[in-house]
């Protein structure tokens, strides 16, 4: 694969390792995004490759969602682009016939929290670490796809939680209702995150791809068939005069800090 600015990738064992490495909070941009992208295709077309562990190279956060300070400056078109290449992403790693795993080895927020819940399995790290969604406080309504997701991981009365309550989770939290598969200590995240994608990749990878392939028939296609309908009505959610405002205390507040 080319060099890239935001994420690292490897393979191992037959595993593809993606290790997000933007800035403090690994806060996802266009150029970001592009690059996910571009590691799923990597994992999508090597017939090398058996799983994918999306992991982050920050300590303390998996990733906070996007870049409030960048994207929330996109116009419409720029906006619609980047929702686009998201939407590819979260749906490609559920859609992706090999496992995915996450490592979630620290606070994972609104779009970071949503793409660890398209990966099959995820592995928390123990502390004080939140997984949110808080999109609701700042004006933001999801799209049927990502509200799928959170159905799927967390089942409809959390879901409700995580997306009507924007509440936040702990990790004993998370594993309680089935979002974390694995607590452990933040130094093992990594490595269970590995051995847990050696497993599932060491099974026949026809049978695999095929049984995951029934679930998401039997689950999520509508929702994700109607998100790809509704993409020009949910950018111009975002222009709306309330989350506008909503958004641009947001971007205030964190430049007080």
């Amino acid at each position: 694969m080319n060099a890239m600015r935001h994420i690292n990738c490897e393979i191992e064992d037959n595993l593809l390792l993606v290790v997000m490495s933007r800035g403090k909070a690994n806060a996802i941009n266009s150029e970001m995004i592009e690059e996910l992208n571009a590691a799923l295709d990597e994992a999508r077309e090597n017939q090398r490759i058996r799983a994918m562990i999306l992991a982050s190279g920050q300590a303390g956060f998996f990733s906070t969602g996007f870049d409030v300070k960048e994207v929330f400056r996109y116009d419409r078109q720029t906006l619609a682009r980047f929702f686009t290449r998201f939407r590819d992403f979260h749906e490609g790693l559920r859609l992706l016939a090999k496992p995915v795993i996450a490592a979630v080895s620290g606070h994972a927020y609104a779009g970071g929290a949503m793409i660890s819940l398209a990966c099959d399995e995820r592995v928390f790290a123990e502390g004080d670490y939140g997984f949110a969604v808080n999109g609701i406080n700042i004006g933001i309504t999801f799209s049927p796809g990502l509200v799928q997701l959170a159905l799927d991981g967390l089942g409809l009365s959390h879901a409700r939680e995580l997306l009507l309550g924007a509440k936040t989770f702990s990790p004993s939290q998370a594993f309680r209702i089935g979002i974390a598969h694995e607590i452990v200590p933040v130094e093992q995240s990594l490595d269970r995150a590995k051995a847990r994608a050696l497993s599932l990749g060491a099974k026949p990878a026809s049978a695999f791809a095929g049984m995951k392939s029934a679930i998401v028939q039997a689950t999520s296609n509508e929702a994700f068939r109607r998100e790809r309908e509704r993409l020009d009505e949910f950018v111009e959610q975002w222009f709306l005069p309330e989350s506008e405002r909503l958004r641009q205390r947001l971007v205030d507040s964190l430049r007080r800090e």
